[in-house]
């Protein structure tokens, strides 16, 4: 169940190494290290401001840490040729906080695009593909047709959702993944995310500020803070941390 304990023999999916982030004097990370292996659920929380998403787009090559390494799959995102890039971009998909959709672009056609533009896929097969990653998402490919607008909340999300598997990666990013749903909507997105992960083998890192999340399907917790990593083990290893915020947040639920 461990995600990214280093007593292990795997070859970790993600591996972050001294990483430092700066916005002109604004320090957001000081010293980030950690590493998460396959196979896991992976939740990283923290107070608002200590660069939780900003991490996760340094991860996926949205932005550049000022120093530091990132590698996915064993290659550096710094160093690596765009060909290995490119590759490496193809193994992981993203689903960005609130979907991210194209408003202009029907289901079908947003689902599309990984297929469209990052494969070699023969135009014939991506309906197919098309439905059968709305199908692993719980919905009816023949919502294919419509517009985001049409969606609720929870279908919009499990549309980019789709979107994000259309590759069959091995890596699930997810920002806020339960943001905006209502607790039922919620918990059944969890629950969408878990058996995923189960029945794919998938690896996912998501961020969250969701309690009911990060107990309910979660295997490993790194919590930022300060700067730095202030906690990485499973729930019951960082609930026994001493941080003020980590006592302060987790205060909210009775685990007894």
């Amino acid at each position: 169940m461990a995600a990214t304990t280093t007593n292990t023999q795997e070859m970790p999916v993600i591996e972050v190494n001294g990483l430092q982030t700066r916005f002109g004097s604004q320090v957001v990370h000081r010293n980030v290290t950690f590493r998460v292996n396959p196979g896991s659920i992976v939740a990283i929380i923290g107070e608002s401001g200590t660069g939780k998403t900003v991490l996760l787009k340094e991860m996926i090559g949205l932005l550049q840490p000022a120093a530091g390494s990132i590698s996915l799959f064993g290659t550096s995102t710094r160093e690596a040729p765009e060909e290995d890039l490119a590759a490496i971009r193809n193994r992981y998909g993203v689903l960005f906080q609130n979907g991210a959709l194209f408003s202009a672009l029907n289901v079908g056609e947003n689902v599309a695009i990984p297929l469209k533009e990052q494969s070699n896929v023969p135009n014939e097969l991506i309906a197919p593909l098309v439905n059968l990653r709305l199908s692993l998402t719980g919905l009816s490919p023949t919502i294919r047709h419509k517009m985001p607008s049409d969606l609720s909340g929870g279908m919009r999300k499990r549309v980019a959702l789709a979107r994000a598997l259309a590759l069959e990666p091995e890596l699930l990013f997810l920002d806020e993944p339960t943001s905006g749903l209502d607790p039922i909507n919620a918990r059944s997105f969890d629950q969408l995310v878990r058996t995923l992960c189960d029945t794919l083998g998938l690896t996912i890192v998501m961020v969250t500020h969701d309690l009911d999340t990060i107990t309910g399907i979660a295997d490993h917790l790194l919590v930022l803070g300060q700067g730095v990593v202030l906690a990485d083990g499973s729930l019951e290893e960082v609930k026994k941390s001493d941080d003020p915020w980590i006592r302060a947040y987790f205060s909210t639920r009775n685990f007894s």
